[in-house]
């Protein structure tokens, strides 16, 4: 069934509730707008999520942001192409339990169970290897827009906090569990520029500060 033992986004980051485990998050406030995460080339499963953070907060902080994640409908062939792509929001029906209209200030109960991934150590990447997962509400069953809150203001990040946003290092592990999810900013960020451009390949941003801005929110493969 769709349910599961009350926890917070807290005891969720903090490992008090540790991976596996299947619980009830209520109250929490969306940090952005639903958005397609991935594209299994194999499966062709497609995986949907939203970041929330915790409610009652003015600002963000250490420990009070997650993701949470929900598969829909697979990716499906059209007619006279090759590839094959997710329904698009807003558009196609999606098939998953996060509300396709879910907007910044919307507050949610959730249900989902704890996870890590990547899992260490079989966290793979490029150029370092990345040996860090990140804390996820996966496997999202219920997801129930409930009101609406003023997300809170965006923490600003020091020099030093910066500098571990871009390590891969299982060294910042527990700097990765406590930030991860959380929405952030970071003021007088120069861009590396990517032949002349801003945005650089597949939506991307550079940093001159080695921080690396993802595409996954505004960005569709279609």
């Amino acid at each position: 069934g769709c349910e599961g033992p009350a926890a917070t986004v807290q005891e969720i980051t903090t490992g008090v509730v540790g991976p596996g485990t299947k619980v009830e998050v209520n109250g929490v406030v969306a940090m952005s707008h639903k958005f397609l995460v991935s594209k299994s080339s194999n499966t062709n499963s497609c995986l949907w999520g939203v970041f929330v953070s915790a409610p009652g907060l003015a600002e963000t902080a250490a420990n009070t942001g997650i993701i949470a994640l929900s598969y829909g409908n697979k990716a499906t062939q059209p007619m006279g192409q090759q590839e094959f792509y997710c329904p698009r929001l807003g558009q196609d029906e999606i098939g998953d339990a996060i509300p396709d209209n879910i907007k910044p200030g919307d507050t949610l109960d959730l249900v989902g169970v704890v996870d890590r991934f990547p899992d260490p150590p079989n966290c793979t990447g490029d150029n370092p290897p990345n040996k860090i997962g990140m804390l996820q509400l996966n496997q999202v069953c219920k997801a129930e827009i409930t009101g609406t809150a003023t997300p809170p203001t965006p923490k600003v990040m020091t020099a030093t906090e910066i500098a571990q946003i871009s390590s891969t290092d299982a060294a910042d592990n527990a700097f990765h569990d406590m930030w991860g999810g959380v929405k952030v900013r970071i003021e007088n960020a120069a861009v590396e520029p990517e032949a002349g451009m801003v945005v650089g390949e597949f939506g991307i941003i550079h940093l001159q500060n080695g921080v690396e801005v993802g595409d996954k929110i505004y960005y569709r493969g279609y």
